[in-house]
């Protein structure tokens, strides 16, 4: 399983390596390193849940397994739409204070890459059920289907032809093309197998979550015109705000989802916890 995560994590990257070359590799693999600490968050979530769920499927409570899963689902929302909304529309910013001005040749990679990330977060609290159920087997056929689809999308996007017949010649944004594709119907597959499995449906209210998101991408220009440096802190915050203002609104969240959200994003609590985590481990 590691081998198969470790080749659909760099397989593009050695195929824009030897259709494109090196540069390409680095203007694609700035934006992967900024997008795995989105990751964090919701791999803590789940981790947490692999032992809850072993134990609720030997038991047979699939109840109880439905309704972590819509929780997880719904608290992995709450934290990535945001992150994600704002990193979409300022990507320019973003890699151009990260990495500096040349860097900006990588936030049409970001604007991707952020999208299929989001979606394969959302299959986190599902993809776990399938190792947690006994079935690893089943988790390493998947990845070795959504590898095979970004090697395939990878060789149609990439390069200008193979062999003489012509390709799409994307480069590097037919990377991350690729990528999101094989994400997204990576995702689907996991739902499709964990219903089989546990009877678990997607979460029911994911389309408000959605719906607040498309709504404040809508409003790219009146958002990135006051834009300044300084006050890209207070744009996360309105943008943030504002998303859970819609889904207040949409009466799908209510004191204790801002107080989760408010303590995801307080570095010395989140300091606490992972001390407290690594104690009870220890």
């Amino acid at each position: 399983v590691g081998l198969v995560a470790s080749l659909n994590e760099n397989f593009d990257k050695l195929m824009l390596q030897y259709f494109e070359g090196s540069f390409e590799v680095g203007v694609y693999s700035l934006p992967q390193r900024l997008l795995t600490v989105l990751l964090i968050v919701p791999t803590i979530v789940v981790n947490l849940l692999l032992p809850i769920f072993s134990k609720e499927f030997s038991q047979k409570n699939y109840t109880k397994i439905h309704n972590l899963s819509d929780k997880a689902t719904k608290y992995i929302c709450l934290f990535m739409v945001p992150l994600c909304i704002f990193t979409y529309l300022f990507s320019n910013e973003i890699m151009t204070l990260a990495f500096g001005s040349d860097a900006i040749k990588s936030a049409p990679i970001l604007r991707v890459l952020v999208v299929g990330i989001f979606f394969h977060t959302l299959s986190f609290p599902y993809s776990i059920q399938i190792i947690s159920t006994g079935h690893a087997w089943l988790g390493s056929a998947i990845s070795v289907f959504a590898l095979l689809i970004n090697i395939i999308f990878n060789l149609i996007f990439i390069p200008e032809s193979i062999f003489g017949i012509p390709m799409l010649g994307l480069g590097t944004l037919g990377a991350s093309l690729a990528t999101i594709i094989s994400l997204i119907l990576r995702a689907i597959v996991i739902v499709f197998c964990v219903y089989r499995i546990t009877q678990t449906r997607v979460y029911n209210n994911i389309w408000k979550h959605l719906l607040a998101g498309l709504f404040l991408i809508s409003l790219n220009g009146l958002i990135t015109d006051i834009y300044t440096p300084y006050f890209l802190p207070l744009l996360f915050l309105l943008i943030t705000g504002a998303y859970f203002s819609i889904l207040y609104i949409l009466r799908e969240v209510g004191p204790s989802e801002i107080k989760y959200i408010a303590d995801v994003f307080n570095i010395r609590k989140m300091l606490k916890y992972i001390k407290r985590e690594l104690s009870n481990r220890g």
